[in-house]
């Protein structure tokens, strides 16, 4: 059964314990934001059945007030065991348009991509001595399960461990808005009151560090050249970077005067640019082009939305966020699918072209949140002890033990990802 580790528990590992120390650390803590908690969602985790995507990103007004810091004991049915007819605040579940299965033009597309993927030298030119560069980006939850999946995995006899190089381009402290410009700053404008140590963050450009210090250096696993590093002779370059797994947040969104979704049949419901969710997609669609921008080989990128945040201590991305975003991450690809389809453009995730080298293929990684303790129907669960004492936030060593293993299954099993495996 998934989730109740039949897989090897690893001792706790030193390296381990460091990066979640610097993880807790540097994930910000904002001040408690006074206020009223419009728009919170029914406790059942369903809606009334309206349809799909209804009042998505409609602009109805500005924001009535703050969203709430959290919800303590959410519980709502993860996306993929949501059955037709089933709806969150009327908006439909599973992964895709309809169920957990790419539709059939979107499944194609991603089977092209994949067999575009292929080692490539530093000047992005085929190359049977060449590099699949795999990478994550994201904020610190993002780099303490890629750190325990590369550890576990990063050696196992099933994976390409001739061309491809499995590297950490997420970093604690590095929420989603960092991430949404290819050059310069990102628009992190809506983190109102962030620490001083963030604001320095903001200010720096992620793929600039990535480039400087992952790239230059091969950090991470893969068959790396011993006459390389630093600047002047990188071992890898942006141009050999074809695959990338996302997943990210915002720090404390109700804080921040984002509010949940709200059931936009109801007369005083707004989603819009103030609904946390919208944000969200907004900022995918946005960290997608800019990949892109900087990853000019770069054809396929996974996304995953967050853990259950139903242990949060802090208001760092507490729930419902985190179930939310789920929705985000279905929005953004369905308006891709919908673009390739119709050549329209959605107006929140952005252009999201294929052909015409804006973005990349896009598609669910694995999807990682469950129902708390109640769990999913394949078996996983997320117990108090996946999580760390200090915040019930960021994964403890069996949680990371946990989501590297849902990310083996995934790219052992995935049709569109033969370039992961041996």
């Amino acid at each position: 059964m998934r989730g109740s580790f039949s897989r090897r528990v690893l001792p706790l590992l030193a390296v381990s314990a460091v990066l979640l120390a610097f993880a807790i650390s540097a994930t910000p803590t904002f001040a408690q934001y006074p206020g009223g908690f419009p728009g919170q969602p029914s406790q059942s985790g369903r809606g009334q059945g309206q349809g799909q995507g209804q009042g998505r990103g409609q602009d109805r007004g500005p924001a009535t007030g703050p969203g709430p810091l959290s919800i303590p004991n959410f519980h709502a049915t993860p996306l993929p065991d949501m059955k037709p007819g089933d709806h969150y605040l009327g908006f439909a579940g599973g992964l895709y348009e309809a169920g957990n299965t790419a539709p059939e033009d979107h499944r194609k597309a991603g089977m092209e991509a994949a067999a575009a993927i292929q080692p490539l030298d530093r000047d992005g030119k085929p190359s049977p001595n060449g590099a699949i560069v795999f990478m994550s980006l994201g904020l610190s939850n993002t780099m303490l399960d890629f750190h325990m999946f590369q550890n576990e995995y990063g050696s196992d006899s099933r994976i390409n461990r001739k061309s491809m190089f499995l590297l950490q381009g997420a970093k604690g402290g590095i929420p989603a808005c960092m991430w949404t410009a290819a050059e310069g700053a990102g628009d992190c404008s809506g983190m109102i009151g962030a620490p001083e140590p963030m604001q320095r963050r903001m200010a720096a450009n992620q793929y600039d560090r990535v480039r400087d210090e992952v790239l230059a250096d091969a950090f991470g696993t893969g068959p790396r050249p011993s006459d390389c590093g630093g600047a002047g002779r990188p071992c890898l370059t942006e141009k050999q970077v074809q695959a990338l797994w996302i997943k990210s947040a915002n720090p404390g969104p109700g804080a921040q005067g984002y509010r949940p979704l709200c059931d936009a049949s109801k007369p005083d419901c707004v989603n819009d640019d103030h609904t946390e969710a919208i944000r969200f997609e907004r900022q995918l669609g946005q960290t997608i082009r800019a990949a892109r921008q900087r990853y000019p080989n770069l054809k396929q990128i996974f996304v995953s939305s967050r853990t259950y945040a139903g242990y949060a201590k802090r208001p760092s991305n507490p729930e419902p966020f985190a179930y939310e975003y789920g929705f985000a991450v279905k929005w953004l690809i369905e308006a891709q699918i919908q673009q390739v389809r119709t050549g329209k453009v959605d107006p929140v995730a952005g252009d999201l072209s294929i052909r015409g080298g804006v973005a990349p293929w896009v598609a669910w990684g694995p999807y990682l949140w469950t129902n708390g303790s109640l769990g999913r129907s394949d078996g996983l669960v997320s117990n108090l002890e996946d999580v760390t004492e200090a915040d019930g936030t960021h994964p403890s060593n069996l949680g990371m033990h946990k989501a590297a293993g849902e990310l083996m299954d995934f790219f052992m099993q995935s049709s569109f990802t033969p370039w992961f495996r041996r």
